[in-house]
């Protein structure tokens, strides 16, 4: 796989939001379109992982540092690697294509969806627990859109309703008001950046500290010599 397109954009921003995780940056699909894409690459990757005996990812349509390390292991030598979930889903259309001709040389039958825990509970102001899932994400997405009718339809309708309750909760738990902080920790953390000569500067790992962020770096630069990275404060 060479990913002759990883030069030029081609499916907008607006459709996913980088979060930061302990492993590393994930793309979250804003939309059931995006989902529907990102779910589309797992299951490609899957396919050739268990044409080689390999542990399958899971397919929860979230491009995270499991999924970019498949991907960069399946890529061609020379190739421009990836490194960050963006270089992915910015260029979905070209990953898409790629696998599914990689599926096709191998000839790598479809396999299952391996099953996933539930996601993690959400506390609610009141106490109350909240697990959203991929449908609630998909539905609070099409639910703010309004189906043209904007903000005001949306109050309308049930279903609009309960999507601004998940969409807020997923806000307040992500904004980090829904635990404790350690006065003693740096509250914005630290990026490890990556230079790429088509994409200049990206975030390839996130640490909650500058030790944490240091230990990321020279991991980076034993496994892939001559690389240039720097370590940025957010």
């Amino acid at each position: 796989m060479s990913y002759t397109g990883m030069g030029v954009d081609t499916y907008a921003a607006s459709h996913w939001t980088i979060v930061a995780s302990s492993g590393g940056p994930v793309c979250k699909p804003n939309d059931a379109e995006a989902l529907s894409l990102f779910k589309e690459v797992q299951r490609l990757v899957n396919r050739l992982r268990a044409k080689k005996g390999q542990k399958l990812l899971a397919v929860d349509g979230r491009i995270g540092p499991a999924t970019v390390s498949a991907i960069r292991d399946l890529q061609a030598p020379g190739a421009v690697l990836v490194f960050t979930c963006n270089q992915i889903t910015g260029r979905i259309y070209t990953v898409i294509d790629e696998l599914a001709g990689k599926v096709v040389e191998l000839n790598a039958p479809p396999v299952a969806d391996p099953k996933t825990p539930s996601p993690p509970s959400m506390p609610g102001p009141s106490g109350t627990v909240v697990n959203p899932t991929d449908a609630q994400i998909a539905a609070a997405a099409a639910a703010a859109a309004g189906a043209g009718g904007g903000f005001l339809d949306t109050l309308k309708s049930p279903l609009g309703i309960t999507a601004l309750v998940v969409g807020g909760l997923l806000v307040w738990k992500l904004s980090g008001k829904g635990k404790r902080r350690n006065p003693g920790r740096r509250r914005g953390g630290y990026n490890v950046e990556v230079w790429d000569p088509k994409m200049g500067w990206h975030v390839s790992r996130a640490a909650s500290s500058l030790k944490i962020a240091r230990e990321k770096e020279a991991d980076l630069k034993r496994e892939y010599r001559g690389i240039r990275t720097q370590i940025v404060g957010r």
